[in-house]
C-alpha cells in the first residue's frame, strides 16, 4: 500500500487544515492512501465531512496508548467502485 501523505492532527481541526486534507485527497490517485494520526479518544468528525464518502475506504485503523493516539489510513477508490455504475467521471482504478 502506498501512502501518499501523512497528516498529524491535533485538537479541533481548523479550516486551513481541512482545506489541505481536501486538496490532498483530490490530488491522490485511485489506489493510493492518506494517513491520519490524531490524539484523544474521538475521531475528528470534521475530517470526514470534507471527504466524499463514496470515494474512499478505511483500510487500517489502530489505537496506541501513552499518550492515546489513533491512526487511520484511507484508500481512494473510484466512485464507480462503490456504486457499481459507470458515470464516466472520477478516477478509474486499475
Amino acid at each position: 500500500m502506498k501512502i501518499r501523505q501523512q497528516f498529524k492532527l491535533h485538537g479541533m481541526l481548523d479550516p486551513f487544515t481541512l482545506l489541505k486534507v481536501s486538496k490532498a485527497f483530490r490530488e491522490t490517485p485511485c489506489g493510493e492512501s492518506l494517513e491520519f494520526i490524531y490524539g484523544g479518544s474521538q475521531m475528528p468528525e470534521e475530517l470526514f465531512k470534507v471527504l466524499p464518502e463514496a470515494e474512499y475506504a478505511i483500510v487500517e485503523q489502530d489505537q496506541y496508548e501513552d499518550p492515546v493516539r489513533h491512526r487511520i489510513v484511507i484508500r481512494k477508490n473510484s466512485p464507480d467502485t462503490v456504486h457499481g455504475g459507470n458515470s464516466g467521471e472520477g478516477c478509474q482504478c486499475g
